[in-house]
């Protein structure tokens, strides 16, 4: 089991507005309850499982999903990051992909919370990759997430190409779908369950140590 202490989702007295064409809002069923069925909506981590949570999930300022944002185009942080975020974060929130100098603007106009960008809210820092900079601000504990962070180090920072074995099998991943010329929220949507199946790997990882 794991726990977010401290966890402070991005607020905003702003109204949320729909988004621009080139965000279609996608919400991949990523969240996996006791069963074997899909379950959609907010989660919480139940022995390594995940299950709906309650009205305390809702993240702040409102019931309304809140917006992510990042620069188009997405590579390895770029998808690992939103499986984090719907996975422990926000379950239910909104990834908008934006042209890269329009980042900042959109998250300040929207009231989103920026990512993996120059000048995000959460981004590259002292040597982390986003991913990394994400589960350290949301102090998020699961051990599992500690090994995936390692491997997606690696796969995004490319002098740390060979931080684990594993690293550059995720960048060639990143790589082959970013040339299928697939919409950035089409592929994110089959990107998504390669990180539930390293979620998993890392899960077993962790057991077997």
């Amino acid at each position: 089991m794991f726990r977010i202490r401290g966890c402070h989702r991005a607020d905003s007295t702003r109204a949320h507005t729909a988004a621009p064409n080139l965000s279609m809002r996608t919400r991949p069923s990523i969240c996996h309850g006791g069963g074997s069925g899909a379950v959609t909506g907010s989660c919480r981590a139940v022995n390594g499982n995940l299950e709906p949570r309650g009205p305390d999930s809702t993240p702040r300022g409102g019931s309304q999903a809140m917006k992510w944002v990042t620069r188009e185009h997405p590579r390895t942080d770029r998808i690992a990051c939103p499986w984090l975020i719907r996975k422990v974060i926000d379950p239910d929130a909104e990834i908008v992909y934006v042209p890269r100098d329009e980042v900042l603007a959109f998250a300040e106009r929207e009231g989103a919370t920026s990512f993996d960008a120059p000048g995000a809210r959460y981004t590259h820092r002292d040597g982390k990759c986003s991913f990394e900079t994400l589960v350290e601000e949301f102090h998020i504990d699961d051990p599992a997430i500690g090994v995936m962070a390692r491997v997606v180090h690696g796969a995004d920072v490319s002098e740390d190409a060979d931080a684990t074995p594993q690293s550059r099998g995720l960048e060639a991943i990143a790589e082959g779908f970013a040339l299928l010329g697939l919409d950035d929220q089409r592929q994110l949507e089959l990107e998504l369950p390669v990180y539930d199946a390293l979620y998993a790997w890392a899960q077993a990882q962790v057991r077997a140590a």
